[in-house]
């Protein structure tokens, strides 16, 4: 077996969870910016760990891999599964709540603001239903 295709494996894994639980974290603590700016970090740790899967499986080190070997592969794998399921509710309570925000201030906006007045076709004096707005919001997350 190859040790080194197997621990870089590991060391991927390893390193992508790390960065995973830093913005876990961040979120979980209302922290956006800094996990924006982890956003290339985790994007470059996820393909190191895609690489080293891809190497993995192109060498056969899995058929090489002793019983040892195998429980480390499924520790590593059950914790890398259990800190993605992890970020991922991160991420959709931080997006719920910011478009929660949003739709709360678009809600406002629109209550606070009076009717605008047009004259129609018939040169009838009446409101107009959708007042315009200049009110923009960024809904990124």
């Amino acid at each position: 077996m190859t040790n080194t295709t197997f621990d870089n494996l590991i060391l991927s894994c390893t390193h992508f969870m790390s960065i995973l639980s830093k913005e876990t974290e961040l979120l979980n603590a209302n922290n956006i910016a800094g996990a924006n700016a982890l956003l290339k970090e985790k994007q470059h740790a996820a393909d190191l760990h895609q690489s080293s899967c891809t190497l993995f499986e192109a060498e056969n080190t899995l058929a090489q891999c002793s019983p040892e070997h195998l429980k480390i592969l499924k520790g590593t794998i059950d914790n890398l599964h259990n800190q993605l399921l992890e970020n991922k509710a991160a991420i959709d309570l931080a997006y719920k709540v910011r478009s929660s925000i949003v739709d709360k201030i678009s809600a406002a906006v629109k209550e606070q603001q009076a009717p605008v007045c047009q004259y129609t076709k018939s040169a009838r004096f009446s409101t107009n239903s959708s007042p315009v707005s200049m009110l923009a919001l960024n809904r990124q997350i």
